[in-house]
């Protein structure tokens, strides 16, 4: 029997307020569906600095964004090259003190997308358990 490899990454959501209403920044990186920046803590990071990194960098944010509070998290497994992972990602809440700026998009982003409450029901997520992710953000 095949051991199960463990994995662990952090993530985030971008909060920002337009007209006064909270906007939730989301990525397209796969055909089928929206998700949220994240990735695998590097060296000595802490899962909020590699949170932090893993936004800016599939983002292409230009201004140091505020980390705040645990989103919860989301675990699940999948198959990889023939291999058993677990994943367990951590997410996190965060917003900018001024308008977020981005850079040219990343080569691997199909789209950013800013969405509100109410398009948080409709649109179409890579996980439907990151509806409670996202959610939580807004409140």
């Amino acid at each position: 029997m095949k051991e199960i490899q463990e994995e662990v990454s952090a993530g985030g959501v971008l909060i920002r307020l337009n007209n006064g209403e909270k906007q939730a920044l989301l990525i397209k990186v796969r055909y089928y569906g929206y998700e949220l920046p994240k990735g695998h803590p590097e060296g000595n990071e802490t899962l909020e600095e590699g949170a932090t990194r893993e936004l800016c960098e599939e983002t292409n944010l230009l201004i140091k964004p505020l980390v705040g509070k645990s989103l919860g998290d989301l675990d699940y497994t999948f198959t990889y090259a023939n291999n058993t992972i677990h994943k367990k990602v951590y997410y996190y809440l965060f917003t900018t003190d001024e308008e977020p700026i981005f850079g040219k998009k990343p080569k691997d982003v199909k789209e950013l997308k800013w969405i509100n409450k109410e398009e948080l029901l409709k649109i179409s997520l890579v996980n439907e358990k990151l509806r409670r992710i996202i959610d939580n953000a807004f409140s």
